[in-house]
């Protein structure tokens, strides 16, 4: 008798643990779920739970704090999740011993489920009916906590009550939903609050998309504007009177006088002292629209730091004083920038010492967004001797000063002929290919047969290298230099041979081989500030185009 109670207990208790464990029946697994947020009472749910869906994450609040989202991934050994009306049910595989479950027998069946949800104090929020399977004839065993919200019976519909939270979960699109076409977990698109109303459409409207057909692709290259030939010769300006340095508004005035005359498109200035890029900027934007260009220039090799910097200063603060962007004043105002003027030919430099300054001021100017033109300038005495001086890569193009005046030989009718001989003879030395050696290979240059001509070469790259004349002119008043003679006559005849020269050349589209050039005369004004001597025939204060 003492052995039978051990095993009746037992037998009792195996019963039990079968029932609260919930044994799948026909096939069906019914699992008991319950919300993640915990109320103050708990109604367990049982839901037909398809073993393919995944575990979802749950993220509620409950009195301000919020549980910590976990993820899980798809199993069909364990418990599971649904979402049904805003409310996350997560499945739950265990049994807690302090709910009584339900269990249910019988064979599968389709029945109207009503859940009933309420608040803290049972009263009712909302409803909902859905049909589902389930196991018929159920046989529930519920314990208090759930038994008013089980006890229906198998021909009426079932009537389940769960308590919804208080507080609404975070916005939906932070939580991962089950893709089944590719059986994963993805993540919804996050919508974003449109701050603007979107337009309106009209279903009436056709939508017009874009044609694919064809495909155009534009590749522009920038080519600065100093790079372009000159639609009008320059002429060159200094800033400079009796008293030193001429005022803003004086420098102001002479820029007046040459827009007016419309025979110049750029202005050659050869310092940065005197603020004078500020003042001839402002001076040069404010008298012509579009503005007169300058060529600016950095004097001397000492303290080429220091130059090279007031220089750079002095266009931010135009750029800055006038609105508009420094790439702007270096692209539409600048031509080119000089370093040096007749630097080899006054002895104060060597060639090599030239040439390594232009390249260090380049590399800042390139920094600084200048994209033109970087020459030095030096006389056509000074090239002829040292031909790299121009056809050095390091120098943009030739620029020479070229003075029939200073020939002894040359009348002023004939001003125009020196100088467009002197270029052909500038691109002899610069081209070391000349005319007889192209013959004698078979190639003639005049004729543009030459197979090196744009193909990279040393040749081909030197004789399409611009020859431009910074300087040249004629004195109006000063002592003879044997047949060049001075005077207001000379100096309008000797332009006017100068200016057809480089007009014939302008036509051709300056292609060098007739001696083309392109040309700044010299120069606007009179400069009284210069010192008279006699190696410059006591003319260097009267080269004055122009008068004030």
């Amino acid at each position: 008798m003492k052995l039978l109670i051990p095993v009746f207990r037992f037998v009792l208790v195996a019963s039990l643990l079968g029932r609260i464990l919930c044994v799948p029946l026909a096939g069906n697994d019914i699992r008991h779920v319950r919300t993640r947020y915990q109320p103050s009472r708990l109604v367990d749910i049982p839901l037909h739970v398809d073993d393919t869906a995944p575990k979802a994450i749950a993220d509620f609040e409950n009195d301000g704090r919020k549980s910590t989202p976990e993820l899980q991934t798809p199993s069909t050994g364990t418990g599971q999740s649904i979402e049904a009306e805003g409310v996350i049910l997560a499945a739950r595989g265990d049994a807690s011993t302090d709910q009584a479950d339900t269990a249910v027998t019988g064979t599968d069946i389709e029945v109207e489920e009503v859940a009933i949800y309420t608040d803290e104090n049972a009263q009712t929020v909302s409803t909902e009916t859905n049909t589902i399977p389930i196991v018929s004839p159920a046989t529930p065993s519920s314990s208090s906590t759930s038994s008013s919200a089980s006890s229906s019976s198998s021909s009426s519909p079932a009537v389940i009550t769960t308590l919804k939270p208080k507080t609404k979960r975070t916005n939906r699109s932070s939580y991962l939903s089950f893709n089944k076409a590719n059986q994963k977990l993805i993540k919804p698109i996050k919508h974003t609050k449109l701050t603007n109303t979107p337009p309106s459409t009209n279903d009436d409207t056709p939508t017009i998309l874009p044609d694919t057909t064809t495909t155009t692709t534009t590749t522009t290259t920038f080519t600065h504007p100093g790079f372009l030939p000159q639609r009008l010769p320059g002429i060159t300006y200094a800033p400079y009177d009796l008293t030193g340095c001429r005022s803003p508004a004086n420098i102001t005035s002479d820029f007046a006088i040459i827009a007016q005359t419309r025979l110049y498109s750029s202005v050659r200035i050869y310092g940065v002292d005197c603020s004078q890029v500020l003042h001839t900027l402002r001076a040069a934007s404010s008298v012509s629209s579009p503005p007169l260009k300058l060529f600016l220039g950095i004097f001397s090799l000492s303290d080429l730091s220091s130059q090279l910097t007031t220089l750079i200063k002095d266009v931010q603060t135009f750029a800055v004083t006038e609105k508009i962007s420094v790439d702007d004043v270096w692209t539409n105002m600048i031509d080119t920038i000089s370093v040096g003027n007749e630097l080899v030919n006054n002895g104060q430099a060597t060639p090599a010492q030239v040439l390594a300054a232009v390249r260090t001021v380049r590399k800042v100017l390139r920094r600084e967004g200048y994209r033109g033109p970087v020459v030095t300038v030096d006389t056509f005495v000074a090239v002829l001797q040292h031909p790299e001086l121009c056809s050095s890569s390091e120098v943009d193009y030739c620029a020479v000063n070229v003075h029939p005046f200073f020939d002894a030989h040359t009348e002023a009718e004939r001003a125009g002929e020196f100088v467009r001989r002197q270029v052909m003879n500038l691109r002899e030395v610069i081209n070391p290919k000349t005319q007889a050696q192209a013959q004698a290979q078979g190639n003639d240059l005049s004729q543009g047969t030459d197979p090196n001509q744009g193909k990279g070469d040393k040749g081909g790259e030197r004789r399409k290298k611009r020859v431009v004349v910074t300087e040249t002119g004629w004195p109006k008043q000063g002592n003879a230099n044997y047949r060049a003679v001075p005077g207001r006559w000379e100096q309008k005849t000797a332009v006017e041979g100068v200016m057809k020269a480089w007009r014939e050349g302008s036509q051709r589209g300056f292609v060098g081989d007739d001696g083309d050039f392109e040309l700044y005369l010299f120069t606007a004004f009179d400069d009284e500030w210069k010192k008279a001597d006699k190696g410059t025939f006591y003319a260097e204060q009267f080269w004055g185009i122009h008068d004030r």
